[in-house]
């Protein structure tokens, strides 16, 4: 929006029969920046020995996972346990029945489908502050001396399980099983689930039996895993910020802390550089190598770019890692600075670099014509005083943009 303001002066001795005075003040300029990194993990219940998991996969310590959980309802045999489909070769497997019929290891009724409250539960958590998604469910599932041994499979996406059930749930698939006795049947899912901070995912199947009554019949299960990735969280709402009382040296720059951000295990680094962004790479350089200085040029290049400067190296200015204002100084009018920063965990395990930008302030130049050139002083981004001399005759327009 442009506004005119005219005032007609007119006197004997006029010089110039019109002046204009031009002013463009730059106010502010911030940009909002949001970057996450990404690290693949699998949990997986071997399910050969025992009910144990483990996790592997960069993405490994963001997670947690939890031992097997057998319903009140489902045994594993005292004897024999672990032999799965075969007569007695340890490691093939785990083996379970609900103890019916016969009331003794491997008894079974004719269920006619899955049974509310009978199963096996499988659980993994991304960490604190961390999400998670998981793209695969996979497990093994078989038989010991009944084909009719099934399993229906539903997950579940919650705090806690104490609302899960087969109607809560989701399903994945229904009698699962091997079509033959003494075999297994593998099964892979490749989903998109996901999972915030504070939730977890629930993994139940449910064994059940189709065939008549019968005992010393097992349902087997081995190798069951959830895989996917866990999003790293990251700096955001990088703002730059031109000074209120129009400086055209400085800018201020503003951050929010990543999720979880741990200032006694983790550093904010960060870099600056004039005109194009900062070249990346892959840093590898411990942080004892840098040193920050937030007059622009002062502080240790970066290793992948040299026109890059360590501005900061620190926690922020409270314990989640946010930064209310990181004044920079020694910077020229009217260009472009371009941000990257990272978060290092260690002494130099980096996550994902995060970038932003900011332009300062333009300084005018003083208008020619007039009898005394004007001067002015800059009070703030939105108000300014202006002088000058007397003009003898003619029309003074002030365009203000």
């Amino acid at each position: 929006m442009i506004q005119h303001m005219k005032r007609n002066l007119r006197h004997p001795g006029f010089i110039q029969p019109f002046h204009t005075l031009l002013l463009l003040v730059s106010i502010c300029c911030f940009v909002t920046a949001k970057s996450y990194s990404q690290a693949a993990f699998t949990t997986a219940w071997p399910l050969t020995a025992d009910q144990s998991f483990n996790s592997t996969g960069a993405g490994a310590s963001t997670v947690t996972g939890a031992n097997q959980l057998m319903s009140s309802t489902l045994f594993i045999p005292v004897a024999n346990a672990y032999i799965g489909t075969t007569s007695g070769t340890a490691g093939d497997g785990q083996r379970c029945s609900p103890r019916l019929n016969d009331l003794l290891d491997g008894g079974w009724v004719n269920d006619g489908g899955a049974v509310e409250g009978r199963y096996e539960q499988f659980e993994v958590a991304p960490n604190t502050g961390y999400n998670m998604n998981v793209t695969n469910i996979s497990f093994t599932v078989g038989n010991r001396s009944r084909s009719e041994l099934k399993g229906n499979v539903y997950y579940y996406v919650a705090a806690s399980s104490a609302a899960f059930t087969m109607g809560t749930g989701t399903l994945l698939g229904s009698s699962q099983g091997a079509s033959s006795t003494n075999n297994w049947n593998t099964y892979s899912y490749t989903t998109n689930i996901n999972v915030t901070s504070g939730n977890k995912i629930f993994v139940r199947i449910y064994p059940y039996n189709t065939g008549s009554a019968t005992g010393g019949k097992y349902f087997c299960t081995r190798n069951v895993s959830v895989s996917g990735t866990t999003t790293t969280p990251n700096i955001t709402n990088i703002t730059f910020t031109t000074p209120v009382t129009c400086i055209t040296t400085q800018t201020t720059i503003s951050w929010t802390g990543p999720a979880g951000f741990n200032n006694g295990t983790q550093t904010i680094l960060a870099f600056l550089k004039a005109g194009s962004a900062v070249t990346a790479g892959t840093p590898t350089n411990a942080l004892a190598t840098y040193t920050a200085n937030t007059v622009f040029g002062s502080g240790t290049v970066y290793q992948n770019d040299a026109a890059a400067g360590c501005i900061y190296k620190a926690t922020g200015t409270d314990a989640a890692g946010n930064h209310s204002g990181l004044t920079i100084t020694g910077l020229t009018a009217g260009t472009t600075y371009h941000l990257l920063v990272y978060v290092v965990t260690g002494t130099n395990s980096y996550g994902g670099g995060v970038t932003g930008n900011g332009t300062t302030l333009t300084a005018t130049g003083v208008p020619t014509g007039l009898a005394g050139n004007p001067s002015r002083t800059l009070q703030s981004t939105s108000s300014i005083n202006l002088t000058w001399g007397a003009v003898t005759t003619g029309t003074l327009q002030w365009i203000f943009g």
